[in-house]
């Protein structure tokens, strides 16, 4: 099952928090597209309209909450829960038994917390990480020719070493073998690939956060900047559900 992030964001005025909306610029893309195929007085204007971020990014989850982690990042700070001093417009969120096609976002059923857009910032997002993925055996060899064979490979030109990747694959022939066994492989010549015998590997490699959490970096953050002079006054809170 899939899990997702439900997030809001207030700023401190005059020693309280008010909740904030996103500016248009910082409305998450999908909900926008979608809304704009609705009819005019469906729900999901309105819920574009106050959505921050949506993207099923669990890289980015584990950066901010600890959600959805490999064990190869290393979160911001630990889950708090919700803030004492949580703002009207935030706390309204919270009822359980809103209706599904509420035009509004809540909070979610698990990992509440809170982060300061100061703590957000002074993060090393730049820190290289560990992942892995499985990928058909030409394409890993195609990998090691163009880029080297250290394993796990140092990657910083982008997201990956590959277009594509899965966490796992079955089926008729199919088999996955390590890196290490696959470089082995490679250095003999290859392996038969027919329709009877599909080889993949389990591949490494590392990469630079920033380069892995996307929009949350390039869209949201940059938006949250301009809502107040001292980030440590721009306060984020979300959950998740899954």
């Amino acid at each position: 099952m899939g899990c997702d992030i439900h997030m809001a964001v207030e700023r401190r005025e005059g020693g309280r928090w008010v909740r904030v909306m996103p500016p248009v610029e910082a409305r998450d893309p999908w909900l926008v597209e979608w809304a704009a195929k609705q009819p005019a007085n469906d729900w999901s204007h309105k819920r574009a309209e106050v959505t921050w971020y949506a993207d099923r990014n669990y890289d980015c989850f584990a950066a901010l909450a600890d959600v959805r982690n490999n064990g190869h990042i290393t979160p911001i700070a630990a889950r708090r829960g919700f803030p004492d001093d949580l703002s009207d417009g935030v706390r309204a969120l919270l009822d359980e038994n809103r209706p599904d096609d509420c035009d509004d976002i809540w909070m979610g059923d698990h990992s509440h917390t809170w982060l300061l857009l100061s703590e957000v910032l002074a993060y090393d997002w730049d820190k290289g990480t560990l992942n892995d993925g499985v990928v058909p055996f030409h394409e890993f060899r195609a990998r090691i020719e163009k880029y080297g064979t250290d394993v796990p490979l140092d990657f910083r030109d982008g997201w990956a070493p590959y277009s594509g990747y899965s966490g796992g694959i079955s089926g008729r022939g199919i088999y996955t073998m390590e890196a290490p066994v696959a470089l082995a492989k490679v250095a003999r010549g290859g392996v038969l690939e027919s329709d009877t015998e599909r080889p993949y590997v389990r591949d490494y490699w590392t990469t630079p956060l920033r380069a892995q959490v996307g929009s949350f970096l390039t869209r949201v953050v940059p938006a949250l900047q301009g809502l107040a002079s001292d980030p440590a006054d721009v306060r984020l809170v979300f959950g998740f559900d899954s």
